[in-house]
């Protein structure tokens, strides 16, 4: 038998599918009101909020959620898949995948609004218990390169490159990472990896300007202008007569040649 919670969470749903989000978002907060503990509603109002970038309110949930999942066993668990079972019969969840994605979320939605030491221990707890990939090495990695953490950085690009070995944009980092490290030689490394590999488009693009960025940084000008002839040459970009030009147009930070 409904009540008067269930009644509204069911009305927000029909207004969700009449696309009515502020209808449904105002019957979503009056049916938590009534019901604070329901893990489903909680979801939905999660979900809903997340997809409408509405991040800071995604929080309010999240936080909840997330307090819940990581706090509860196997058994307490199938309760709750129990209780939502009906709804959703097909459901293949498990208490590790839903943590997955809950993190994930409040990850996203922390870097959305800026929260970047928040967003970092999300990645963390992630990576930290199994749910490690590719992106979310990237991902982190990314940050950390931001940060000026370049050692961090490195030491996650390489995990990224370990798990997705036929993506170039790893090793493309890695290198970078390494350049303002001053690790020249092993800059070069990754970027010859990536030419060699047959990359096409902007993996490749990217690869031959950033060799020849790292080879003007060693002093071999001649090698560094021959790179960027190529990337001209492929790109159908204009060609310039000397390496400077190039540095200049194509990097931001020219302080450093």
């Amino acid at each position: 038998m409904f009540n008067d919670a269930d009644r509204l969470y069911q009305r927000a749903l029909e207004k969700i599918d009449k696309q009515d989000f502020d209808g449904a978002r105002e019957d979503l907060n009056e049916a938590i009101k009534l019901t604070p503990n329901d893990v489903g509603m909680r979801w939905t109002r999660m979900t809903f909020n997340h997809s409408h970038d509405l991040h800071q309110l995604a929080l309010e949930d999240l936080d909840v959620l997330i307090d819940w999942y990581t706090n509860i066993d196997a058994d307490m668990y199938e309760v709750i898949v129990n209780r939502y079972a009906e709804s959703d019969p097909e459901t293949d969840d498990t208490l590790e995948s839903d943590q997955d994605f809950l993190f994930s979320k409040r990850a996203f939605s922390h870097e959305q609004l800026g929260y970047v030491d928040e967003m970092m221990a999300d990645l963390n707890w992630l990576i930290d218990n199994g749910f490690g990939s590719s992106i979310r090495y990237m991902w982190r990695g990314g940050w950390k390169f931001k940060l000026g953490k370049l050692n961090g950085a490195i030491d996650d690009f390489t995990m990224a490159h370990q798990l997705s070995s036929d993506l170039a944009t790893p090793l493309l980092r890695r290198a970078q990472a390494h350049y303002y490290r001053e690790q020249y030689e092993s800059a070069l490394h990754d970027l010859d990896k990536i030419i060699a590999s047959g990359a096409e488009g902007i993996d490749r693009w990217a690869a031959l300007l950033w060799r020849g960025r790292v080879k003007y940084s060693q002093g071999n000008e001649a090698e560094a202008l021959a790179d960027f002839h190529t990337y001209s040459q492929i790109s159908g970009h204009e060609t310039f007569p000397d390496p400077q030009t190039y540095i200049e147009k194509y990097f931001i930070d020219t302080q450093k040649s």
